[in-house]
């Protein structure tokens, strides 16, 4: 029932692991700045802004190729829920749209544009991912009430379906030691 997959999907997988710890950590760390970057008033309210990725994007070796596809056809993903998020500001672009459905898609590019979109495509890979960490670490530990109550699985509403359905329960990539 496993696929084959080849070192570079295993090393694709590790990459994105990896990403998606530091910009999780990069978006806590940049919660706790006092003193934003842009300050925008509108309203006569000041609304502050903190953007984490450079304009111009950080291009990271991480292929994400069909995982967006992968995600949809699992149901991890709803695309009719996923693209309501982004309707309000204008819809996906084709690139993210390329990103979300496509097949071969090359390295992951992380910009102030896109910064919440690739948060959201790697969150749901995240979740649905199967891994020995999610089921068997901290998050399982029955002392904290389920794994669904915390804000990374509960949070998840653009699932088909309980997102706890999805939870490390599709093998997109196969993680060893």
């Amino acid at each position: 029932m496993y696929k084959k997959i080849n070192k570079k999907q295993i090393e694709s997988a590790k990459n994105i692991l990896i990403v998606l710890f530091f910009f999780i950590a990069i978006i806590f760390y940049s919660s706790k700045v006092e003193k934003p970057i842009n300050t925008i008033k509108s309203n006569n309210k000041i609304n502050k802004t903190l953007s984490v990725a450079p304009v111009e994007g950080v291009e990271i070796p991480v292929r994400w190729n069909n995982f967006g596809s992968q995600m949809i056809k699992t149901g991890v993903i709803d695309s009719q829920k996923f693209e309501s998020i982004y309707q309000s500001q204008g819809g996906l672009t084709a690139e993210e749209k390329k990103m979300l459905y496509g097949l071969n898609n090359g390295n992951i590019v992380i910009n102030q544009k896109n910064s919440n979109f690739i948060l959201n495509m790697l969150w749901g890979f995240g979740l649905g991912n199967k891994n020995p960490i999610l089921e068997k670490g901290e998050m399982s530990d029955p002392k904290y009430g389920g794994t669904n109550r915390f804000a990374s699985t509960g949070g998840w509403t653009i699932s088909k379906g309980n997102p706890m359905n999805h939870y490390s329960k599709h093998s997109f990539v196969i993680l060893t030691k």
